[in-house]
């Protein structure tokens, strides 16, 4: 059977919560070749609850593509996290870095730093563009024609974020330094410093949307 154990727990979370606690899930088709490679999940649901029609079919297989949709992002921004602490491992430097240190970075340092600002763009964008729409949608936020500042204001409402207006500072960090702007030294310094101190503030914001996720998942 190709499918891994966090699949498994997730199909029959989902079919518990739509058809009930004595649903019972069976897995056919490819999927219970171990010999092959992709194909679709095909899945035989069978209840001593009143029969269920189409529209709960529809909404199994709409959960069930929002999961694998969510556990993809995360993988996603897992490993931008990893990136980002194996870039600034690697860096040795003293936070905040000085001027001096800045200019006097040799060409693995350059790496580190041109890796850390690459991984800390990647996951703010996925982030923003994919995983807060993704999480509000699963929470039955209808979010699909929101523009992005009613999405951080949702996401402050359920206390995922706690101000609004900081993502978009973030933002504006990120993109002075990942465009090639005429900067001074000590410009991109500041700049510099401050995204890695908003390390820890993205990593709690993902930790948040985790944990909603969980929350009413059990």
């Amino acid at each position: 059977m190709r499918l891994n154990s966090k699949e498994i727990q997730s199909i029959v979370r989902i079919a518990k919560e739509i058809y009930g606690e004595d649903v019972s899930v069976y897995l056919f088709g490819s999927r219970t070749d171990d010999t092959k490679r992709g194909g679709d999940i095909d899945l035989l649901i069978r209840t001593e609850s009143p029969k269920k029609g189409i529209l709960d079919r529809i909404r199994m297989k709409a959960r069930l593509k929002q999961t694998e949709r969510l556990a993809r992002e995360f993988e996603i921004c897992d490993r931008h996290i990893q990136r980002i602490h194996e870039a600034l491992d690697a860096l040795h430097a003293e936070i905040p870095m000085s001027v001096d240190f800045y200019a006097g970075l040799d060409q693995d340092q350059i790496r580190c730093m041109d890796q850390f600002i690459f991984r800390f763009s990647k996951l703010q964008d996925a982030m923003g563009a994919k995983l807060f729409r993704y999480v509000l949608t699963y929470l039955d936020e209808d979010v699909s024609s929101l523009p992005m500042r009613d999405v951080l204001n949702l996401l402050e409402r359920f206390r995922i974020i706690d101000k609004a207006d900081e993502w978009g500072y973030i933002r504006e960090l990120r993109n002075e330094i990942a465009h090639d702007y005429p900067l001074l030294e000590n410009d991109i310094v500041s700049v510099l410093n401050e995204l890695i101190s908003k390390v820890p503030l993205l990593e709690s914001i993902y930790e948040r949307l985790r944990q909603r996720i969980k929350s009413v998942s059990l």
